[in-house]
């Protein structure tokens, strides 16, 4: 994804959800089908790639009117990636292509817990699923960062996000607003799991 521009052309199929097509929607609009690429062989010539669009020209639309206007999806926010100890049973991307799909959306990618205590927090989307609460040490510095206005986030919900070129899924419709946008009720749901798992059992 590293070295994708506006000149960049895309091959993707069609109903693809790859971190490639993800990190191509946040950076051009020339996403095509393999015909396009046919077409071009057929006539020794580039073609306008407008007829061989994949199916996503809403997503395209959007992160094209994104960087219209001087910004990406992920611009002034950082994401933190809690990792699991059983991340490698899960099927998601690595962290080398999380890091570049963060970063080519115009987001930080926030390595350590230390580096995430440091982020203002409101600007702060923690990455971490169901199946990544299985390391009790870690709740207390989730919680705290949650407390001070940091949305979590499911793998899924980023997906959403990225293949729509929208922050809407997690936001809702003032996600682009000069606001800081307020976190779902769910983050709420959250913290209510992570306090369950500090509590102690009752003998």
């Amino acid at each position: 994804m590293k070295g994708y521009d506006e000149k960049t052309v895309l091959i993707a199929a069609p109903n693809c959800s790859s971190v490639k097509l993800m990190g191509g929607l946040s950076t051009t609009k020339h996403i095509v089908t393999e015909q396009w690429l046919h077409a071009c062989f057929d006539l020794n010539d580039l073609v306008p790639t407008s007829e061989y669009v994949v199916d996503c020209a809403d997503a395209i639309q959007n992160g094209e009117c994104l960087r219209a206007s001087g910004k990406y999806l992920l611009s002034g926010m950082s994401v933190h990636r809690v990792i699991g100890t059983n991340e490698k049973k899960y099927n998601k991307p690595s962290l080398e292509e999380l890091r570049d799909l963060v970063e080519v959306s115009g987001g930080e990618w926030v390595s350590t817990q230390r580096k995430a205590g440091n982020v203002h927090a409101p600007n702060l989307l923690i990455l971490m699923d169901d199946d990544d609460f299985d390391k009790p040490t870690q709740t207390h510095y989730i919680q705290a960062l949650l407390e001070k206005g940091a949305t979590n986030i499911r793998w899924c919900d980023l997906k959403t996000c990225l293949l729509a070129q929208s922050l809407e899924p997690i936001f809702g419709a003032k996600a682009h607003s000069s606001a800081t946008p307020k976190p779902k009720s769910r983050a709420q749901k959250f913290k209510e799991t992570l306090n369950s798992l500090l509590t102690p059992p009752h003998m």
